[in-house]
């Protein structure tokens, strides 16, 4: 400490011995004010300071002040002489003051959770330090469920989290990959065999992991019913309410209730004849399965045949039908029907559409005839064994003919190489409009070793104020024994 010359001041003292006593003491008073001291600061580990170190402050002077900075990673936690501010100021300085500023490193919590259908193996939570690497955790899937990923969206397991520079809490998403099966109680549908394509037999409350066709068929012929998709790997697969309705050469099925299917099914019918197959996609039962229900598709061949999604074909003794949403299908029996539909433009142009009819485009007060613009017309065959009546009637086809008019007629023809037997209608005639039937074909006979055909034509004629727009006829023929 540097001691620096100062003025002392004395006043005429009363003794000689108190002057030199007060003298000294106020020399020694006056000259503390001229030292000066050194204030320094350190930085430990993990950062560093800012402003000046080391300082000299006079004697009752403020320091400048300074900051502990901490690295990347690092937070300041106090000075060695334990004071806290920081920015540090110091004030009235009296001695020489040296401090070290105290880091620590971050550290970061690891907090790992299993969701629904799994545990954590591995330390959780983990408290790791800036920088460092966590422990390996994995996420193990209980007894019929799969890993998916984190709810960060990684899929890493095992999983370890590399140079933590964070708090991260994340949870490990399961899936189910299998589920019970529960059988129908149905009276008649439990009594069939129930066969996975995957596990073989399937057994009421039994698990099983792969999603597969599971085949409804009669125990000891082997009969198959109904066939559809279990989505085991989704959860449960519930039949309990599956009903399996089946008679007079109809089925059907109702899926209300059932959960854990997927997809279409398909359904297996006796095969007596080779008229082909109608199909209700709406049908629950066999009493809503009819030649005239909601949404028909009529199936005639060639086999297989497509329409609207549904595959028919033939196997072996039975028809086999694909492709269903709906599950209701018959096999054509004395009642065939065709569809004639028809687009008129806005240009009084109507294009004519149907499955097995198509007649184009076709303008207000033109006529066409299936033979003549299509070369083709509806096909009937006896397949029976007895000589039968045919009679014909349709719905409505045009919006300004909403009965019997010579805008549609029918007639049996002769020009694609097939017999019109005699007492048939071999002339146009205007088609029945939703009312009684009338005879098409008469006498139509059989053979018991070739097909017998006979060919119905059908004529349209647009009116001369129809609108532009989409039309549609359903046309029924009738069979009775001649």
């Amino acid at each position: 400490m540097k001691q620096l010359s100062c003025p002392a001041v004395l006043q005429r003292p009363m003794k000689k011995l108190l002057s030199l006593l007060l003298f000294v003491f106020l020399i020694s008073v006056s000259c503390v004010y001229g030292e000066t001291y050194t204030l320094t600061y350190y930085a430990g580990a993990g950062g560093s300071i800012d402003g000046p170190t080391p300082q000299t402050v006079e004697y009752g002077f403020d320091g400048t002040h300074v900051t502990a900075v901490a690295d990347l990673g690092y937070h300041f936690i106090t000075w060695s002489d334990l004071g806290e501010n920081n920015p540090r100021t110091e004030l009235y300085v009296t001695s020489d003051i040296t401090v070290t500023a105290i880091f620590a490193i971050n550290t970061y919590t690891l907090t790992y959770y299993a969701g629904a259908g799994g545990s954590i193996t591995g330390t959780t939570p983990q408290t790791v330090e800036y920088g460092s690497d966590g422990t390996t955790v994995e996420a193990v899937p209980n007894e019929c469920y799969q890993f998916v990923d984190w709810s960060d969206t990684s899929v890493q397991n095992p999983r370890t989290d590399w140079y933590v520079t964070e708090d991260i809490t994340v949870t490990a998403n399961f899936a189910a990959v299998c589920g019970t099966y529960s059988a129908p109680t149905d009276s008649f549908t439990s009594g069939l065999a129930v066969n996975g394509s995957v596990n073989g037999s399937l057994s009421n409350g039994s698990s099983y992991t792969s999603n597969q066709n599971v085949t409804f068929s009669n125990v000891t012929s082997s009969r198959k019913y109904f066939m559809t998709q279990a989505n085991f790997s989704g959860g449960n697969v519930d039949f309990t309410n599956l009903k399996i309705d089946t008679s007079n050469g109809k089925i059907a099925v109702d899926t209300t209730g059932v959960t854990g299917f997927y997809g279409t099914h398909t359904l297996w019918l006796t095969k007596t004849g080779s008229s082909g197959v109608y199909v209700c996609p709406n049908a629950t039962s066999v009493s809503e399965v009819s030649g005239s229900c909601s949404g028909i598709l009529s199936f005639a061949g060639p086999f297989p045949q497509t329409k609207s999604g549904v595959t028919v074909s033939v196997d072996g003794s039975y028809w086999k039908v694909e492709g269903l949403i709906g599950s209701g299908a018959g096999e054509k029996g004395p009642v065939q029907s065709g569809t004639i539909s028809a687009s008129v433009t806005g240009t009084a142009v109507l294009a004519m559409q149907i499955s097995e009819l198509d007649f184009g485009t076709i303008n207000v007060n033109q006529t066409k005839n299936a033979t003549t613009a299509l070369t083709s017309a509806f096909r009937l065959r006896n397949d029976g064994n007895v000589n039968i009546n045919i009679t014909v009637n349709a719905t409505q086809l045009w919006n300004r003919e909403n009965s019997t008019s010579a805008k549609y007629k029918f007639m049996c023809t002769t020009l694609l190489g097939k017999d019109c037997p005699s007492g048939s209608q071999t002339n146009w005639t205007q088609m029945p409009i939703s009312s009684a039937a009338v005879s098409v074909v008469a006498n139509m006979t059989w053979n018991e070793t070739s097909d017998v055909f006979a060919d119905v034509d059908i004529e349209i004629t647009a009116p001369t104020d129809e609108p532009a727009g989409g039309r549609s006829s359903t046309v029924y023929f009738t069979a009775a024994q001649a």
